[in-house]
């Protein structure tokens, strides 16, 4: 018997078994950090783009969201990737947010969500303050 043809299937198996766990840890990670934000609709003056990054604690999920932004929230969906480990989506107050600040080398921004650091685009940091600035009333 070729030693391929056991040894492949093998390696797959532990391939699946990983990111299994992966997706596991990240949920455990994320769920109590995102439950207090059930999503809701962004408002009609929100910025969305597609298939933006984020980072949560130790995990760095590149291309895994479609987002949204506007004067009160960041809103978070996940792609399908990220839906087929179950990551919940969100609408994130800027007001749960501590210690935001520009990253030094990235075009993004790092912060706090509870204890859980974060980091996310600069895209939708400026527009949130943008619309800020022209007035809009979060709230």
């Amino acid at each position: 018997m070729n030693p391929a043809l056991i040894i492949i299937p093998v390696v797959l198996c532990v391939d699946v078994v990983i990111v299994l766990a992966i997706g596991a840890a990240l949920r455990a990670s994320l769920a109590p950090s995102l439950a207090p934000f059930p999503l809701r609709p962004p408002a009609p003056d929100a910025v969305s783009r597609n298939f933006q990054s984020l980072r949560f604690g130790l995990f760095n999920l590149g291309w895994c969201f479609h987002m949204a932004a506007d004067a009160e929230s960041f809103h978070i969906r996940p792609s399908a990737f990220a839906r087929l480990i179950r990551i919940p989506a969100a609408s994130i107050p800027w007001t749960a947010l501590t210690d935001l600040r520009r990253a030094r080398l990235s075009a993004s921004y790092h912060a706090r969500l509870g204890t859980t650091p974060i980091m996310l685009p600069a895209w939708c940091v400026k527009e949130a303050a943008r619309l800020l600035d022209d007035g809009h009333d979060p709230g």
